[in-house]
């Protein structure tokens, strides 16, 4: 079997870098057919195409780009994890934004391995888990400085100040 040579005048070699990631993303979309994809060609780049010119597009151009894809998802998830490890138990809602997004797109990428995706989603339990402890810490501090000014109220007895303290906790 013998590899054609790309001609040299292509005009899917020729697109800009950014179209031709818009063409890898489109040739790996699930369920979009190379009539299509050709539609879109001409449609978004003037560039009209043949299913056997998008095939020679896909064998040279779409695995280099999936692994580009994946090395940049794990440099972004390792800037998240060593962000997190700097500052444990204190996830920003921008970290916790940021943790969503790979999750999901981790989810959605099959080049990524399995242990990679349960990794991420680990991390966004625990931001998740963090962000609660901290707002249940928040209202307990904010109930006991409420508690304390009730217990110094000298307007209030003692059976009233109890029971306002108590009321304080119920919340």
């Amino acid at each position: 079997m013998s590899m054609k040579k790309p001609r040299s005048d292509s005009k899917l070699d020729a697109l800009d870098v950014d179209q031709q990631r818009q063409l890898c993303e489109w040739l790996l979309t699930p369920g979009l057919s190379y009539e299509a994809v050709k539609k879109m060609c001409l449609d978004d780049f003037n560039v009209s195409t043949t299913a056997s010119s998008l095939s020679s597009f896909y064998q040279s151009y779409v695995a280099a780009y999936l692994i580009q894809r994946r090395a940049q998802a794990v440099g972004v998830a390792k800037e998240l994890g060593a962000e997190v490890e700097k500052t444990p138990g204190q996830f920003s809602k921008a970290t916790i934004d940021a943790l969503e997004q790979k999750a999901f797109e981790f989810a959605q990428n099959p080049m990524v391995n399995p242990k990679d995706v349960k990794n991420i989603f680990m991390l966004v339990l625990k931001a998740h888990e963090n962000q609660l402890d901290r707002d249940k810490f928040e209202e307990l501090k904010r109930q006991a400085a409420e508690a304390k000014t009730t217990s110094t109220d000298s307007k209030l007895s003692d059976a009233e100040k109890a029971e306002r303290i108590r009321e304080i906790f119920k919340k």
